[in-house]
């Protein structure tokens, strides 16, 4: 079968293709539709928080005059928030009581690593000098984790000749955001990653983002930030665009490349890592390299 004779070419060897490995070749039909899950049995739509899901609903129709007229069952529908009368995924993510419930690890474990690598330590054993698991909708768990970063980076002090003040941040915070944004977005929600969390890593000397999942459909890791993406989960996309929170404004990759570029820091290094994807931003200026 499929999962048996598939191989993939690794130097002079024929190794057999992952699971998951497998899943992301098997064409986008099948990767998007992670985030119209339902769970019967497990969350209702009591567990939706209705005046958010109003508020937002509301916000669409203002938008969109020509849906004034649509039932709001419809229009639930149409906004990929609702399937055979459950809240999908989507839905939960965005205005669940208890997101979680649909799987422990749809969060962001931050944490600033003791040692200078995965798997190491400090010389006393300890893996981690501080760590925090950022829960809740995705809009909580995008204010909990920047204030983490905040929190926990450095902030250098210089002046102008004009004698004016400058804040030296370690990483601007308006890339931080997106690259936490697009995290949130972005990752595979599916039940092969369902039990893996995004990882923040405060490193000594880089900022490392650890999403589930490769890159989706026409993206590579030469063309990030230069051609239209497609989107693994499209609704989850389009639906955070009329969330009225500021950190849901931006462009992605060309704003992270920008800010980055205003401290005169090196671009952000993408990568795919195992089946993960990975951003990192480095600490030094490149005056300091």
């Amino acid at each position: 079968g499929i999962h048996g004779g598939s191989f993939v070419r690794d130097g002079e060897a024929d190794v057999h293709m992952s699971d998951y490995e497998i899943y992301s070749l098997s064409g986008t039909q099948l990767q998007t539709q992670a985030e119209y899950r339902t769970f019967p049995n497990l969350i209702g739509e009591e567990m939706i928080d209705k005046t958010a899901e109003d508020l937002f609903l509301q916000s669409v129709l203002n938008a969109n005059p020509n849906l004034q007229n649509l039932p709001k069952e419809d229009l639930l529908l149409n906004r990929g928030l609702r399937r055979k009368d459950l809240p999908t995924l989507t839905d939960i993510l965005l205005f669940g009581k208890a997101p979680q419930m649909a799987s422990a690890q749809y969060v962001i474990e931050c944490n600033i690593p003791s040692g200078d690598s995965y798997g190491t330590s400090d010389a006393l054993g300890k893996r981690f000098d501080a760590s925090e698991r950022c829960e809740g909708r995705l809009t909580d768990q995008l204010r909990q984790a920047l204030a983490f970063v905040q929190r926990n980076m450095a902030t250098a002090i210089a002046f102008k000749e004009d004698g004016s003040r400058v804040n030296l941040p370690d990483y601007p915070l308006i890339a931080v955001r997106e690259a936490i944004l697009n995290a949130l977005v972005h990752r595979d929600y599916s039940s092969y990653k369902a039990l893996q969390p995004i990882t923040l890593s405060l490193w000594k000397d880089r900022l490392t983002i650890t999403s589930p999942g490769l890159l989706f459909g026409n993206m590579t890791i030469e063309n990030l930030g230069h051609v239209r993406p497609d989107v693994r989960n499209a609704s989850l996309a389009s639906n955070l665009q009329y969330l009225s929170t500021e950190e849901n404004q931006g462009s992605g990759i060309p704003t992270m490349r920008a800010e980055l570029a205003k401290l005169d820091k090196l671009p952000p290094f993408f990568e795919e890592v195992g089946d993960d994807f990975r951003v990192t931003f480095f600490k030094e200026t490149r005056q300091e390299l």
